[in-house]
């Protein structure tokens, strides 16, 4: 079956997991950001705000096609976990009832990362429930977590970097960069971005 895979889907339809990551999604969630209109929706207008300061804002077809429970999951403009993963779990079954099954499904960090099938995509399955039982909630989620997933993205991409070169790997991003600095490896032979290191959050 062929799979098209990501995390919560902002990270699944961009560059492999393991090269640009987080990086690819904030990309993603800039582009995404739209400036709702004044559309006479029926539903709450919420700012999708991050502690750094980026923000979605939905517009009202976003709205007009979410369901009430991820509705009312936004509407306080703040995700938690458990409405997060309430609303994983709410796609995935929306997504079974067509007769799809979400597959490679793992937890990454602050994130749930999974494969969808092409079948589903192509059949228009996919993205209608998607969009009325996650969506924003995931598009929320995961800028309030944009550091965590950058500084996991980082960690995964530099361990392998060091692996790759017969030294341990890290469980912390600091001492990962450190060992890598150590043995004089650049982002360049590691597989970094330039400056991608530059935008790890402190430890």
């Amino acid at each position: 079956m062929t799979l098209t895979f990501g995390s919560s889907r902002l990270r699944r339809a961009a560059t492999p997991l393991a090269t640009l990551g987080v990086l690819a999604a904030l990309t993603l969630l800039s582009a995404c950001s739209e400036t709702s209109d004044d559309g006479g929706s029926e539903k709450p207008s919420t700012n999708l705000a991050s502690a750094g300061g980026e923000a979605h804002e939905p517009t009202a077809e976003e709205l007009s096609v979410a369901g009430p429970k991820q509705i009312a999951a936004i509407e306080d403009n703040a995700i938690t976990e458990t409405e997060y993963r309430s609303g994983f779990e709410r796609f995935r079954a929306c997504l079974s009832g067509e007769g799809y099954e979400l597959t490679s499904i793992r937890d990454a960090g602050a994130i749930v990362e999974y494969g969808v099938p092409v079948e589903a995509v192509d059949a228009g399955a996919d993205q209608p429930c998607y969009e009325r039982e996650f969506r924003l909630v995931d598009i929320m989620w995961q800028l309030d977590h944009a550091d965590e997933l950058l500084n996991a993205t980082n960690l995964r991409i530099v361990n392998t970097c060091l692996l790759r070169n017969g030294i341990d790997a890290e469980s912390e991003i600091d001492k990962a960069v450190e060992s890598m600095q150590n043995a004089s490896l650049s982002e360049d032979e590691c597989g970094l971005l330039p400056g991608q290191l530059e935008g790890k959050a402190p430890s």
